[in-house]
């Protein structure tokens, strides 16, 4: 299968504490897994498909680390 080559191409980010597009959690999400980063792109293609690559940045207290929840994947119309 041919590459499409891309349309259109967003990125769309946000940070915990900005004024705008930023993240809000509940109280239970904010003390045990903190969202600090969203980190989301999106390419149309010009076959009609679209395709996205997403990262989560998930602050954990208990390891004192940032764990990456990560996810990516195309999408066709059929039918």
């Amino acid at each position: 299968m041919l590459e499409a080559i891309p349309r259109w191409i967003f990125h769309l980010p946000a940070d915990v504490g900005s004024e705008t597009y930023g993240i809000l959690s509940n109280q239970y999400l904010d003390e045990t897994y903190k969202t600090k980063k969203y980190l989301l792109d999106i390419t149309i293609h010009d076959d009609h498909s679209f395709s996205y690559e997403e990262d989560t940045q998930l602050w954990i207290p208990v390891n004192e680390a940032i764990f990456h929840h990560t996810d990516k994947n195309r999408l066709e119309k059929i039918g």
